[in-house]
């Protein structure tokens, strides 16, 4: 009842929304099952005073992470599925180029390799290898019309990429693992927009 009671300070300066008066009815079906029959009577009272104001209230307001992905939502779609279905094609070429790269590396036993990463050769290589037949699979199936599959391929990659062999690098190099992981998760976000937007 407490509760109720100060979410009504909103009411009585005008600042009360929709979602405030649902949280408040809510603390009020608590107070209604009060024994105290003076506390019921002040919930009910208060209850059909919301009942009754409840159509002229005005919608929240969304907070600030809602106000944020609305923003990048609109962004992202200004871009048009074409513009977004390049971008993601450049990405898993891009991608495919580094993993290929990074176990061509680390095939050839570069010098300048810290010697950690060349104690976890092995590990990474398996990893590397699996994360480009990942990213082989998708641009392929991508490429060939099949967005959905294709993005599945791709996700599954990403994923395995940022459990798998980012955990690895965070224990050889915690700042490049970051750095990496950061970005990867960017790209990932880019991928799941994609279908979020176009394919659900």
């Amino acid at each position: 009842m407490y509760h109720a009671l100060e979410g009504l300070q909103d009411a009585l300066d005008g600042d009360l929304d929709q979602e405030e008066a649902t949280r408040i009815e809510a603390q009020l079906a608590i107070a209604r099952g009060s024994e105290r029959v003076e506390i019921a009577s002040l919930a009910d009272t208060i209850n059909s005073y919301l009942q009754q104001e409840k159509g002229h209230l005005a919608a929240a307001e969304p907070d600030f992470w809602k106000r944020t992905t609305m923003w990048v939502d609109e962004l992202g779609r200004r871009l048009g599925r074409s513009m977004h279905r390049t971008l993601i094609s450049v990405i898993l070429v891009l991608w495919l180029v580094i993993v290929i790269g990074f176990i061509a590396v680390l095939l050839l036993e570069v010098p300048t390799l810290n010697f950690q990463v060349v104690q976890w050769r092995g590990a990474l290589i398996g990893i590397q290898v699996s994360i480009g037949v990942l990213m082989i699979l998708a641009l392929i199936v991508w490429l060939t019309g099949n967005e959905e599959r294709g993005l599945r391929f791709a996700v599954i990659g990403f994923l395995l990429s940022l459990v798998a062999l980012q955990t690895l690098y965070f224990y050889l190099s915690q700042f490049a693992a970051i750095t990496a992981t950061l970005l990867q998760l960017i790209l990932l976000l880019i991928l799941l927009a994609y279908r979020r937007w176009y394919l659900e």
